[in-house]
């Protein structure tokens, strides 16, 4: 236990340093940049684990790393221990700035009263194009502020440098009172791809903050441009919400090309408009061979089976419930 950059193995991880083959069940205690394996990181981390208890007073609380400040790709990694944070807070990762790639958490994420929090990453913050790939989370997410998926919090790049996201599932329940809150990713701009995704769990925003944007896979999903598309994705829980935009498996869909091969099975339920069994409210692209079974209700305006607002093309979809 310490302050800041408080690791179970190393507290700090320079450029040059690389931390390879390791593994510790150690506790993380501290303020900030607090991690099972490693509290902060300029360097490499790859083929490590961490199974101890982190906790933050502060932000950038991880399973394995704090705040990974490098872009070098986290790889061949997991950490199975329960992690509280303020905010960029995750099963796996706080806050990073690059790729992951074969990794796993398996600890139940709380954010105690701030934004990005997710089941393996709370922010993911890349300064180039990057991708999460072979990649899952099956603890329960639990915050009080934006931001908030069962795999990720909050993933954000620069216009022209999209994150591509792949094989990637979450399997627990979230639960928060802010906005911008998905079964696998919360809020998350400059999009890629996003193929073969899927999430679980039961989706919940129902408490006294907004409960705007919410969807069983992605709350907020905003593509780097319409090149892009989301495919083969999946959404099983049911989601419940108070405000507009809302999605058994996106809430709020813009930018992209289309969304194809794609389904949500869970019930849909809020207050606000824009509410559909698929997608509350997409205003650019098609959706094509997807469905939406389950029950949708809402006191408010633009309600649908499958889509609540679509400014594009429906192409072999359907509905039931």
């Amino acid at each position: 236990s310490g302050n800041d950059r408080i690791g179970g193995l190393v507290g700090t991880i320079e450029a040059s340093g690389t931390v390879t083959g390791a593994t510790t069940t150690a506790t993380a205690s501290g303020s900030q940049s607090i991690g099972g394996l490693v509290g902060q990181s300029s360097g490499a981390v790859n083929n490590a684990s961490a199974s101890g208890t982190v906790t933050a007073t502060d932000q950038y609380a991880g399973g394995l790393i704090g705040d990974h400040q490098s872009s070098m790709p986290v790889t061949d990694v997991n950490a199975s221990g329960s992690v509280t944070g303020e905010s960029s807070t995750g099963g796996l990762i706080g806050r990073i700035e690059a790729n992951v790639i074969n990794a796993s958490a398996g600890g139940d994420v709380n954010g105690t009263s701030g934004n990005r929090v997710g089941g393996l990453i709370g922010a993911h913050r890349p300064n180039q194009a990057a991708k999460i790939t072979n990649v899952s989370a099956s603890g329960d997410v639990s915050a009080s502020g934006n931001g908030v998926g069962g795999l990720v919090g909050h993933a954000k790049s620069s216009s022209g440098n999209p994150i591509t996201v792949s094989n990637a599932h979450a399997s627990g329940a979230v639960n928060a009172t802010g906005e911008k809150v998905g079964g696998l990713v919360g809020q998350f701009q400059n999009a890629g791809n996003v193929t073969d995704v899927s999430a679980k769990g039961d989706v919940n925003a129902s408490g006294p903050g907004d409960g705007d944007r919410v969807g069983g896979l992605v709350g907020n999903l905003h593509h780097d441009s319409a090149d892009y598309i989301l495919a083969n994705a999946s959404a099983t829980g049911d989601v419940d919400a108070t405000g507009q935009r809302v999605g058994g498996l996106i809430g709020y869909n813009q930018n992209g090309d289309r969304v194809e091969t794609s389904y949500a099975r869970g019930d849909v339920s809020t207050d606000g408009n824009y509410v559909g069994g698929l997608i509350g409210d997409t205003n650019d692209g098609s959706i094509t061979d997807s469905y939406a079974r389950g029950d949708v209700n809402s006191s408010g305006d633009y309600v649908g089976g499958l889509v609540g607002e679509a400014n594009g093309d429906v192409t072999r979809a359907y509905a039931s419930g």
